[in-house]
Formats: structure tokens, sequence, C-alpha cells
């Protein structure tokens, strides 16, 4: 399987596009933990690079034989209320998460316009036969997939490959007596009678916000390392695949990298097929350190 399918042809129309007034500017996102408003800003470019000349990014580290592009380079931050929160806001803000929102509508259509921009660089850099969607209960990926559809109307979307597991499902292969997850949680009686509950408790928040399917979001800390089969084969449609992906040059869509679990999770799925290639396109990569990348 190789590992770079970048379309050469396009390199010159690229630096065309970068030379027709798309010029570099720190930008970046602010984020109100107060009001829960994200904003974006030319004024710096922390929390979350968006700049054009910066983005793309591609990781080859994360997954090996497989780069993993992501639009926007998220950055830790170098505040400590913002580097202890759970996920991530603008994130939240496109998804509508947990109340977070853009500061204003024409502040998101800036966004959107950088988002854009960012995804035709991407395009005029690779070039897939098929691009795979990883099944998710957000709007990000439906939105990425609408830009490259718009961007690329030739471009062959398939989103019925996989399915997301239900917590029941995640819950039987953590259970198993000799899995990782009861290893290391379920040392003696007590260990296991107190993960089983905090388990519990987040696979109810799951059922009630999530139509009971598994989510890292609502997951304890602790035990999301551990946790890396949350997505399997749609029995029911992936036969018709077969030949479909046989030596193509696959791109899977997901909105965005913490650990890597379910991108890892959707390649080792899609590596059955026989793929020429696998790439992998987020929203946000994740997170690194201001010298770094």
């Amino acid at each position: 399987m190789t590992t770079k399918n970048i379309d050469m042809k396009n390199i010159k129309k690229f630096e065309e596009f970068i030379n027709n007034g798309y010029t570099a500017l720190f930008e970046g996102i602010d984020y109100n933990t107060y009001n829960n408003t994200v904003r974006f800003t030319d004024e710096h470019e922390d929390n979350v690079n968006t700049n054009l000349e910066d983005n793309p990014v591609v990781d080859t580290k994360t997954i090996k034989g497989v780069n993993v592009w992501s639009l926007f380079k998220r950055k830790k931050s170098p505040y400590f209320d913002i580097e202890q929160m759970d996920g991530n806001p603008l994130l939240y803000a496109l998804k509508h998460i947990d109340g977070w929102h853009f500061v204003s509508k024409k502040n998101r259509e800036s966004f959107m316009l950088r988002l854009n921009k960012v995804v035709e660089k991407f395009l005029l850099l690779y070039k897939s036969d098929i691009t795979v969607v990883v099944p998710s209960g957000g709007c990000v990926n439906d939105l990425l997939v609408d830009i490259i559809s718009q961007k690329d109307p030739k471009s062959v979307i398939i989103g019925d490959v996989m399915r997301k597991l239900s917590t029941d499902e995640v819950w039987k292969n953590l259970s198993k007596l000799n899995s990782p997850f009861r290893k290391k949680f379920g040392k003696n009686k007590n260990d296991w009678f107190q993960t089983k509950t905090e388990m519990m408790d987040a696979f109810n928040e799951m059922k009630k916000y999530r139509k009971g399917y598994f989510t890292y979001h609502l997951t304890p800390e602790k035990y999301r390392d551990e946790i890396t089969e949350t997505l399997s084969k749609n029995e029911t449609t992936c036969a018709k695949y077969v030949s479909k992906f046989y030596h193509r040059n696959i791109l899977i869509i997901d909105d965005n990298i913490s650990r890597g679990h379910t991108i890892k999770n959707a390649c080792e799925i899609l590596k059955d097929f026989e793929p020429n290639s696998i790439t992998v396109l987020t929203m946000f990569s994740k997170k690194y350190s201001s010298n770094s990348l």
C-alpha cells in the first residue's frame, strides 16, 4: 500500500492559488468560556491556526503508512482554563454542542469562507478515487462532504461502509475477561465495580444524548485510551464495495483527531478491502505545541 497520493500536476495551479491574493495572516480562534462563544480573528494564531499558508497540515506518525491531513492545526493553549477543557470549542460551535456558538453570524461566515479555501487547497494537492465518511452524530462530516462535493462534483462519496457501535456493543468488548480494558481497570472486584459504575453512568448519558451510540466526548477521560474499537463494518452493505475499493485511493473523512483511535479503527476496516492507498482528512488536527510542526 502506498502512503502518498499527491497530484503533482496541480502543484503549479496550487502556486497560482497562493499567489492570487490569498496571502497569509496570523489568524486564529478566540474562546470565551463565560458565554460559550468562539471568534475567528486575524489578531493572533492562538488555539487554532486557521491561516491559509500553513494549512492543511499532514501527520505521518499517528497511523503507520497513512497520511492524516487536517484542515486546521489545533494548538496547545497558553491559558489554563482553556487547556483543561474537554474537547474543541470551535468544533462544538460548528456542531452546536453545549451551547457553543460563533460570536456573530458574520464571523461564522468569515470562518466558512476560510474553510472553503483550505478545502480547495487540499483538493489541489491530493486526488482520491473514493471518499469514505466516518459515521458521526454531528454535522461537521456532512459539512466537509458538502464542500468537497461542490468543489469536485465528480467525487464519489460513500457513507454506509462503516457503522458506529452502540454502547452495549462497546461494553461487551470492554468487559471480556482478557480485554486490555478489563486487565487495566478490573484488577480486583472493587476496581471493576467502580469502573462499571462510571461507565454505566456515561453510557446512560450517551443513550440520552447520542441515541445509544458510543462517543468519546461523554466517556471519562481516564478510560479513553483503552477504548479503541468503536466502529465496525456495515455487514449489510460492505459486500458491494469489495471490487469498488480494490486498488483504489481512498480518502477517509472525520471531523477531529484527538487520540486517533477512531481513524485507526476506520483504516483497519478499509484495509480489508485492499485499496491502493488510504488517506485521512479531518477538520481539526491533534493539539501541537507552539514550536512544533
